[in-house]
C-alpha cells in the first residue's frame, strides 16, 4: 500500500513541480519588468531549482555521513552518481543562461539588454561569483577524484548553492 501510494505521489509531484516553478518564474521575471518576455525563463527556472536541489541533497548527504558516521548507508557510489547528475544539470543550466544572454544580445531589444546592463552595473561582483563559481563547479565535477572524495565535493556543492542563491536574488 505504501509503495503504491509513494509511486502515485511521486508521479503527481513530477507533473506538478515543473508547472508550479514555471508559473512562479514567469511571475518573478515578467511582472516586475515591463516588456520583458523571455520564453526560456520557465525551463531555466525549473532546471535551476533542480540544480540547487541536487546540490543541497549532496551537501546534506556529506554532512550526515560525517556527523553520524553513515558511511555504510551513504556510500561513495551514491555521491558519485549524484555528482554525475549534478554535472549534467550544471551544463543544462549554463546552456539556458547562455541562451538567455545571447538572445537578448542578438535581438538588441533595448528593454532586455538594459536588464543585463543594470545587473552588470549594480551587481558585478555577484554576477562574477555566480558565473565563475558555475565554471569552477563544472570543471571540478568533471574529475572523478572530486566526485568520489566528500572533502573535495563539499566545497563545490556549497559554491553551487551560493551561486544559485545569487542567481535567484538577481532575478527578483
Amino acid at each position: 500500500v505504501y509503495e503504491k501510494a509513494s509511486i502515485l505521489i511521486a508521479v503527481f509531484v513530477l507533473l506538478i513541480a515543473p508547472s508550479v516553478h514555471t508559473i512562479v518564474s514567469w511571475d518573478f521575471a515578467m511582472s516586475i519588468t515591463p516588456n520583458w518576455h523571455t520564453t526560456i525563463f520557465g525551463p531555466y527556472f525549473v532546471v535551476g531549482a533542480i540544480y540547487s536541489g541536487v546540490a543541497g541533497v549532496i551537501t546534506l548527504m556529506i554532512l550526515l555521513r560525517w556527523i553520524f558516521g553513515l558511511d555504510e548507508i551513504i556510500m561513495i557510489m551514491h555521491l558519485k552518481n549524484l555528482s554525475k547528475l549534478l554535472l549534467c544539470i550544471a551544463l543544462i543550466w549554463s546552456y539556458f543562461y547562455f541562451c538567455e544572454f545571447i538572445t537578448a544580445w542578438y535581438a538588441k531589444n533595448p528593454t532586455e539588454w538594459r536588464i543585463w546592463e543594470y545587473q552588470w552595473e549594480r551587481y558585478p561582483y555577484l554576477l562574477i561569483i555566480m558565473l565563475v563559481g558555475s565554471a569552477i563547479a563544472i570543471t571540478a565535477l568533471s574529475f572523478h577524484k572530486v566526485r568520489t572524495t566528500p572533502a573535495l565535493l563539499l566545497p563545490v556543492v556549497i559554491l553551487i548553492n551560493v551561486g544559485m542563491f545569487i542567481e535567484r536574488y538577481l532575478i527578483v
